[in-house]
């Protein structure tokens, strides 16, 4: 079994993350709107928030237009469980030709680790989202749909958590998850028949010193994103949650809302 360290700015680099196209931004904290999480770009490909063109609906999720986007269908079917879940999975199968689609497990020190699904090209970013000690690829097929399933199932069968609870043990050590996660791969792997080698890998967080505090009103400069985080700066690095600041009337760049 093979641990890997993958490094976040690296990543950030190898996956052409780093925000190029914006130079300064104004960001307003108070009094925020939420605006429709549609966006351009397909979902076959990475992210890139510099790239999106923002539909100006105030809307919590996806206006009435877009809730039918791939992108909507996508969250659709990762967002929720039962026949409505695995019915959105189905419909981006007929949709997306050729996607593959990952089955995770990710240990942050409970009994039980967390079981996802993403798009396989994210994965590194998606475990980089989520708080851990380690993580590893379970399940690997061309079907959104047979992913979700799995993922189900194996959280039926008690093996693993859908949700993560917010509940992270810092000083677990990486023997321990490594026993734990060992046996419950083991376990998985007999119960549905995986022949998939399990390979270990941690992100690190990037080495920087950074701040969050008050950006009301500041003119910062995007240096990258990653794992769910923009990182700007402004004589100081500020690192902030995407969801903290995107879809929102928080973005202004040359008095215009993004």
């Amino acid at each position: 079994m093979e641990i890997v360290d993958s490094l976040v700015n690296m990543s950030i680099k190898d996956h052409k993350k780093a925000l190029k196209n914006i130079s300064e931004i104004k960001i307003i904290e108070n009094d925020l709107n939420s605006y429709c999480e549609w966006h351009n770009g397909p979902l076959e490909e990475a992210d890139d928030p510099s790239k999106r063109f923002y539909c100006p609906v105030m809307s919590e999720g996806f206006c009435s237009k877009h809730k039918r986007s791939e992108r909507a269908i996508y969250n659709l079917c990762l967002s929720y469980r039962g026949e409505k879940s695995l019915e959105a999975c189905k419909e981006i199968d007929n949709k997306i030709k050729g996607g593959e689609y990952v089955v995770y497990l990710v240990d942050f020190g409970e009994d039980l680790p967390k079981v996802g699904t993403t798009r396989k090209f994210r994965i590194l970013e998606r475990i980089a989202e989520q708080p851990h000690i380690i993580a590893t690829q379970i399940y690997v097929t061309d079907s959104l749909y047979k992913a979700r399933l799995m993922e189900i199932n194996i959280s039926k069968n008690k093996l693993a958590n859908e949700l993560w609870r917010h509940k992270w043990i810092q000083t677990e050590s990486l023997y321990n998850s490594l026993v734990r996660m060992k046996n419950y791969i083991e376990k998985i792997s007999k119960k549905f028949d995986i022949s998939r080698e399990a390979e270990f890998f941690r992100i690190k967080q990037p080495k920087i010193n950074y701040i969050q505090g008050n950006i009301e009103n500041k003119e910062l400069e995007i240096k990258g994103v990653w794992g769910g985080y923009l990182i700007l700066y402004s004589s100081n690095y500020y690192i902030y949650r995407e969801s903290q600041l995107l879809h929102k009337d928080s973005i202004f760049i040359e008095n215009k809302i993004i």
